[in-house]
């Protein structure tokens, strides 16, 4: 018969302790990834933007992502617009490797580009450089996309698109496609072609997404060129996303608008002539002469000529043109020209350059350079009381800007 142990009743039976627990290996404990905390960094990033620059809302997709991450809506003056935006975005700088002299070749998985182009929402691909600590934008379209040569596709994020306020107008451009394209009856296009100035002071930072956008919604709606009024103001709105200064004061001047930017006098024209060429500029009535028209003698013409001409030159110091081509397949070009003031100052030289026949009521005034080729003419028309300028080479000129635009209605 077993012995009965009374220490035993009520009580409970334990398992040994072990002293110390067991030290898991190095390699088995739990690490956060660096690439996990860059992604992480990138969104945030984002985000912070979005909500502090932009001002708008920004809704992370942290359930079941599949290739956005975040949808943004846009937010005008503290009204909700119902407009939305769908951002991928991906950090580190694995996704810089791939760099021109523009931006940075971005290389997308085939299945998430067309999810893309099948999404109801405009797609913005957004790069995060973690040395800059900025990001980086391009939306997806079908002209913003370049096939690669192992079939697959490669999208160019541009280094002047920093995700910054001056994001605000083009972003908006891109969310405004889809609208645009649902109220004027399935009208759909965009930029399809887009030529900088390397060395240019003009189009730089936000001037360029800014003007390209505003012509972008002109051509959507609208099967002419964009009026003088309309540039003038584009322009300025261009200058001061740039970060320029600019007065809202702005002057007629025969056919033409100044505005001053940056404490510079720049003449704003429009040139959408029928008979424009690519490779020469024209300037139709550069300035009025209603002085011309009872001026019989030669050498008074001359004369008074040279004195208005000097007085003009005196008022402005850049001299632009956004010209408007129209092409075939649905499609406009424009150009920003800028026609250097060295070659203007040619008009206020003592000799008026050489005569050359002129027709009916009008004198032609040819003016070489130092080789002595023709670098333009001036011609003073009587009957009209105007003077205009033809045949500036494209090639004495800079072409700050050009921008191919295709609609499809």
């Amino acid at each position: 018969m077993q012995a009965y142990d009374s220490s035993s009743v009520g009580t409970e039976r334990t398992m040994p302790i072990e002293s110390s627990p067991r030290r898991l290996s190095h390699n088995a404990r739990m690490r956060r990834g660096s690439s996990a905390k860059i992604a992480s960094v990138g969104v945030a990033r984002v985000r912070l933007v979005i909500e502090e620059e932009l001002g708008w809302i920004f809704r992370e997709q942290s359930i079941e992502d599949y290739g956005i991450d975040a949808h943004v809506e846009i937010v005008d003056e503290d009204e909700v617009s119902g407009r939305l935006l769908a951002f991928q975005i991906k950090s580190g700088m694995s996704w810089f490797r791939d760099e021109v002299a523009s931006g940075w070749w971005f290389y997308p998985d085939r299945n998430n580009v067309d999810y893309w182009l099948r999404h109801s929402l405009p797609v913005v691909v957004i790069v995060y450089h973690p040395i800059l600590r900025q990001c980086f934008w391009q939306n997806v379209n079908d002209e913003t996309l370049t096939k690669t040569s192992r079939d697959g596709w490669k999208l160019l994020i541009p280094k002047r698109r920093t995700l910054n306020v001056d994001s605000i107008l083009p972003l908006k451009a891109v969310a405004g496609s889809v609208s645009l394209h649902r109220q004027f009856g399935g009208l759909s296009g965009g930029v399809i072609k887009e030529e900088l100035l390397a060395s240019s002071d003009i189009t730089v930072n936000g001037f360029v997404d800014s003007l390209s956008s505003r012509l972008l919604a002109h051509e959507a709606v609208s099967s002419g060129p964009i009026s003088l009024d309309d540039f003038v103001e584009a322009f300025k709105r261009a200058s001061r996303f740039s970060g320029r200064e600019v007065k809202e004061r702005s002057e007629r001047i025969a056919g033409s608008t100044m505005a001053i930017v940056e404490d510079k006098r720049c003449i704003l024209k429009m040139a959408v002539a029928r008979d424009l060429k690519m490779n020469t500029v024209n300037i139709v009535r550069f300035i009025d002469a209603p002085w011309a028209v009872d001026i019989l003698s030669g050498d008074y013409l001359v004369h008074r000529t040279i004195e208005e001409l000097k007085i003009l030159l005196a008022q402005f110091d850049r001299y632009f043109i956004l010209r408007r081509f129209s092409l075939p397949d649905s499609c406009s070009q424009y150009q920003l020209v800028e026609v250097p003031k060295s070659l203007l100052n040619m008009l206020a030289s003592k000799s008026l350059g050489e005569s050359v026949q002129g027709r009916g009521c009008s004198t032609i005034r040819a003016f070489r350079d130092n080789r002595g080729e023709v670098a333009l003419k001036m011609v003073i028309d009587r009957s009209s009381a105007k003077i205009s300028l033809r045949d500036i080479s494209i090639d004495r000129c800079l072409v700050h800007g050009s921008w191919t635009l295709k609609f499809s209605r």
